[in-house]
């Protein structure tokens, strides 16, 4: 199986790419990459400290600016022409709007019971990972008939068979070794773990418990994740734009790695249109959040292996 979806992912590539249409796409690529970091852009964004609902609007623009120059260049590119179908606009902008507002707004912060528990630094961790699984989940509930739905796909593209499992064991595999060896790169053993330990309430629920709940809560947000990226803005848009949703879906996916270490920044680019191939290849959003969340609890595992002292 995995030998399929590698024919098909060269095929895909053969048929697809251009100078012309690529290049200018990885160069807009690394001068995004080039400016969030030159700038500090998490530092600065955090040392504004906009209330929730600027923040968002502030997102919405920079993911905007991430995504839209893309998508036109693509589609000029290939029909000389910036004409997009106003059923994309709907989407796309419901979508990064949305987005924007889950990555500003954390339920923790408007529960006042939970910001005076004795748990706040655990509730806080988990709620920020939950709020946006549960945005979404409202959101696709509600616009799911008219926008999304496809007769191939299953509700959130969970897709209707699971033989998508035999593309990614042998990826799961490869990912270890490349794990250990990013550890050791810089930043690694300050972003990671996403849950430190020592800022952990000890009574009731013990520091252990804290650190499970949460790695759950972890891994759903990443569920999130490839429900926006690779769910509503690949499969959601393909039948608008086709297979020219996966470039815009790379950039954008690499702007939200603002704040991590620079290699994941750019290791995000290609990982984000494989994964996004993938949920073409197998309908569903499946396999990609199998795949992050083995990735992300493998970084948290080795980090706390590595660093964290108990």
């Amino acid at each position: 199986m995995i030998k399929d979806f590698l024919i098909s992912f060269y095929k895909h590539l053969c048929e697809d790419y251009r100078h012309r249409k690529y290049l200018p796409v990885v160069a807009f690529v690394v001068l995004q990459i080039l400016l969030i970091y030159s700038i500090d852009f998490y530092a600065w964004k955090k040392n504004l400290n906009f209330p929730p609902i600027l923040n968002a609007l502030l997102l919405f623009g920079f993911y905007s600016l991430a995504y839209y120059p893309v998508v036109l260049w693509v589609n000029y590119s290939e029909k000389k022409n910036l004409k997009l179908p106003s059923r994309f606009w709907i989407i796309s902008l419901m979508v990064i709007a949305f987005f924007a507002l889950t990555s500003s707004v954390n339920l923790y912060y408007f529960l006042d019971f939970l910001k005076q528990s004795d748990y706040h630094y655990w509730l806080r961790k988990v709620s920020n990972n939950i709020t946006p699984f549960l945005v979404f989940l409202l959101l696709f509930i509600f616009t799911w008939k008219k926008f999304f739905k496809n007769s191939s796909d299953g509700f959130l593209w969970t897709g209707k068979n699971f033989t998508w499992f035999k593309i990614i064991w042998p990826i799961l595999v490869i990912i270890v070794p490349l794990i250990i060896f990013g550890s050791q790169l810089g930043g690694f053993q300050e972003e990671y773990p996403s849950f430190k330990i020592s800022n952990a309430h000890a009574g009731a629920y013990s520091p252990l418990f804290q650190l499970l709940t949460f790695e759950l809560a972890y891994s759903l947000d990443f569920y999130t994740v490839e429900l926006v990226f690779r769910g509503a803005l690949v499969l959601g848009l393909i039948s608008v734009i086709g297979k020219n949703a996966l470039l815009p879906m790379a950039s954008l996916y690499v702007f939200i790695h603002y704040g991590k270490p620079p290699a994941e920044t750019i290791s995000s680019f290609f990982g984000g249109y494989l994964l996004g191939y993938m949920a073409i290849y197998s309908r569903s959003v499946l396999a990609g959040t199998i795949l992050h969340v083995f990735l992300a609890l493998m970084m948290e595992v080795t980090a706390i292996i590595l660093f964290v002292r108990v």
